[in-house]
């Protein structure tokens, strides 16, 4: 049950990513459609870091879980940015990054039992302010 919020992103990522890919060019209608299944990915994407975060008892940042938090905010200031504008081509390299880095983290994630977590606040703020840069 764990996985799934990771493979339902993953594959809506490379799912919108092969239109692009192959050419593609999006009308209003599917754009709007693309901004919407991107939001539901994201929102797949932020629910897996949510519930890793929740196992380990707060977040923990190894080098997968932090490539995953920053993927997460890479593709949310991207589908901002489509909102406003034509930035769909750059979603096929964002996309893939963040599908990659959810299969990294689902596949060899740290452990994430209870003790996992950063413990120690000056460590935690440090590496927030760090992956939010």
């Amino acid at each position: 049950m764990r996985l799934l919020p990771f493979i339902i992103a993953a594959l809506l990522y490379v799912l919108l990513t092969l239109p692009l890919w192959r050419g593609a060019v999006l009308d209003e209608r599917g754009r709007r459609l693309f901004l919407a299944l991107g939001g539901v990915a994201l929102a797949a994407h932020l629910l897996s870091l949510y519930a890793d975060a929740r196992a380990a008892g707060g977040v923990h940042l190894h080098f997968f879980a932090a490539l995953n938090w920053v993927s997460a905010g890479m593709v949310a200031a991207l589908l901002v940015a489509t909102a406003i504008k034509p930035f769909e081509r750059l979603c096929l390299v964002v996309f893939p990054i963040a599908s990659g880095a959810l299969m990294l983290e689902a596949l060899w994630g740290a452990p994430t039992g209870p003790g996992a977590a950063l413990s120690d606040w000056h460590i935690a703020l440090h590496a927030t302010l760090a992956l939010s840069a």
